[in-house]
């Protein structure tokens, strides 16, 4: 339930486009992926595997076109096929599979181009689940995310909430 409610709010700030279709993006892909699928073509195709929303419906992964770090949780940026960059959306580590996240890391290596935390902008509490809006280092308000509070190291949950 707290990731689903996460999902929607991620996509009701990311795009009212999505909110509209009821886009609610749960990321599966496939586990497996080994060095002998990284070929060139591979590679520029960007299919990465299925994700579904709550209803069953079905969207490709395109691309993870970005990396982002809070704390010590990574998260990716993800590309939906047959959709517009409006509906990217950050999804955590642990929701994306090793094989699109080793394609990633060869197409990016040394954390070449990754996103690097901020701040925080603010909070909101929405069905009991305290969410905040994180900010990345150099980048405009569009590609802020909103986290739980368990997705933040627990100094930077204190500083926030003692300052605000």
């Amino acid at each position: 339930m707290r990731v689903t409610c996460f999902l929607i709010l991620t996509t009701i700030i990311g795009s009212i486009c999505s909110l509209a279709r009821g886009i609610n993006r749960e990321v599966k892909l496939d586990s497996e992926f080994s060095r002998e699928h990284l070929s060139s073509e591979t590679l520029s195709s960007g299919s990465r595997g299925l994700a579904s929303d709550q209803s069953g419906d079905e969207f490709e992964v395109e691309d993870l076109i970005a990396k982002g770090r809070i704390g010590r949780r990574i998260w990716y940026k993800v590309k939906w096929k047959g959709y517009p960059e409006s509906d990217n959306s950050w999804v955590k580590k642990k929701d994306v599979g090793t094989g699109a996240i080793k394609a990633y890391e060869i197409k990016h290596p040394e954390g070449e181009g990754e996103f690097r935390f901020d701040q925080v902008i603010s909070k909101t509490d929405i069905d009991g689940v305290t969410l905040y809006e994180v900010r990345w280092q150099g980048q405009p308000a569009t590609e802020n995310i909103w986290v739980e509070k368990s997705d933040l190291p627990a100094k930077i949950v204190a500083t926030f909430d003692t300052s605000s």
